[in-house]
């Protein structure tokens, strides 16, 4: 590898306790306990945007998300060719430029995904490679890849396991928790750390190398491999913290999607649509398979 190197390593909404460095003791996660414990830790840090195209869009360009003009997830904001970016300013400086993972730096079009098939996203690539990319290998989010033909997609079409995969993620009856229908060395993360360490195993020396290596997870966590769901120890698992009356003011912006007809994520399978009519035993299934996907993400 170039002895010029920068690797930056972001996890998507990995919440700072569930690491064993944080004194999480349902799982151990020594991967990146080492890294904290051999390098500065921010104990307060805050992100300029709690949706994730304005969050990454704004680590790219270094605006808060009013300047860049990329303030949504749903609209189209692509970013000005003219306002230089970490790629570029890179590339101004003869690094070599890549990202291995998740890009989201364009709003996907959820209406058109399909239960049934998995729909052409060369344009989105394009877009990504034209913000000052040398190479990218694509894996755009867990649920975009079942919708959309990324890197990782056709590479899961090509073993056979995509169609499985998109049929368990639509499924109306697995209350949104399943396992990954595969081997854990094709789990998105996994795929992910892959072809990372490939890439920059592949670095040459001549050339100063800079590369984004982003996870999807544990954001969407539902589909952790079985080997990874069974290294949890449940009886560590710290109580749920929660108040029943959370969202009886009708104000609060998640009203519905606790008692029902939300529209969020959460609820979509859930009984009536509201997020309080999980059963219990869908809420320890969710919470185990939360904390092993964590581990698929971080040690995988």
């Amino acid at each position: 590898m170039s002895q010029h190197a920068i690797i930056l390593i972001t996890c998507d909404e990995l919440k700072r306790d569930t690491l064993s460095y944080y004194g999480n003791k349902a799982i151990a996660t020594p991967n990146i306990d080492s890294i904290a414990k051999n390098g500065a830790v921010f104990d307060e840090c805050y992100t300029v945007s709690p949706l994730c195209l304005p969050a990454r869009c704004s680590i790219l360009t270094g605006l808060y998300p009013h300047r860049s003009g990329a303030y949504s997830n749903f609209r189209d904001c692509p970013l000005n060719p003219d306002v230089d970016n970490l790629f570029t300013l890179l590339k101004s400086a003869d690094y070599h430029t890549s990202l291995i993972g998740k890009c989201h730096f364009a709003p996907v079009k959820y209406d058109m995904a399909r239960p049934d098939k998995t729909l052409p996203y060369d344009g989105f690539k394009e877009y990504y490679m034209s913000l000052g990319l040398d190479h990218l290998d694509l894996q755009d989010d867990k649920n975009v890849s079942l919708w959309f033909y990324d890197d990782y997609s056709k590479e899961l079409e090509e073993k056979g396991l995509l169609s499985e995969y998109r049929r368990r993620n639509w499924d109306k009856d697995n209350a949104g928790i399943y396992e990954f229908p595969g081997p854990a060395g094709m789990h998105p993360d996994a795929w992910v750390g892959r072809k990372a360490a490939e890439h920059i195993e592949q670095a040459t020396e001549d050339k100063p190398f800079f590369t984004w290596v982003s996870f999807s997870g544990p954001h969407y966590f539902f589909d952790a491999p079985r080997e990874y769901i069974d290294r949890v120890n449940t009886e560590a698992l710290t109580p749920r913290i929660y108040s029943d009356t959370e969202f009886d003011d009708e104000s609060r912006i998640h009203y519905t999607s606790y008692h029902g007809g939300g529209g969020i994520d959460g609820c979509q399978k859930a009984p009536g649509l509201g997020c309080k009519n999980y059963s219990d035993s869908d809420l320890a299934r969710l919470r185990e398979k939360v904390i092993g996907h964590l581990m698929a993400t971080v040690l995988g």
